[in-house]
């Protein structure tokens, strides 16, 4: 019985710093897709862990971040179109939020290809998060990786296009 205990004690004890230390994070990736019409535009998943959107929800003063209610998914993606920067005027569409294990996926379109300027997603919560940036090509296939943080919101050097 003591070793059984003891072995629980130490698994806790290697458990609990790991779970402490998760770095808010955010996934994002961005497609070139091509419309019936012969237009190009982009489709842009987010994708954060449920426990940062929680966070987020809560900093946005909801209290009860309940990911599943519409209210707080509308919350989520508005949080996130305001906070991933696209080049020119034209507004992205909320396209929808998914839930999935443990993570929240958020889905928008944008009516064109055009450069991704900054993200800021999860900086107002917490000043290590980082934001990884895959843009892909009409095969799904990545074609430059970015990454952004607190050090580095904007994109470096050339405009950051996703090619067809």
């Amino acid at each position: 019985m003591r070793t059984l205990l003891l072995t629980v004690v130490l698994l806790l004890v290697g458990i609990a710093p790991a779970a402490a230390h998760r770095q808010p994070e955010v996934e994002t990736t961005v497609q070139v897709l091509e419309a019936g019409d012969g237009t190009e535009t982009m489709a842009i998943t987010h994708r954060l862990h449920a426990h940062d959107a929680q966070q987020v929800l809560r900093l946005l003063g909801v209290h009860d971040p309940v990911l599943s209610d519409p209210e707080n998914q509308a919350r989520l993606a508005l949080y996130a179109r305001d906070r991933f920067e696209i080049a020119g005027d034209a507004p992205s569409e909320m396209v929808g939020v998914e839930l999935e294990g443990n993570y929240v996926f958020i889905y928008q379109q944008h009516p064109e290809v055009a450069a991704i300027v900054a993200s800021g997603i999860l900086a107002d919560m917490s000043d290590a998060w980082v934001n990884f940036v895959y843009l892909k090509d009409h095969g799904g296939h990545t074609v430059r990786s970015l990454v952004l943080n607190a050090d580095h919101r904007t994109v470096p050097g050339e405009p950051a296009v996703p090619s067809p």
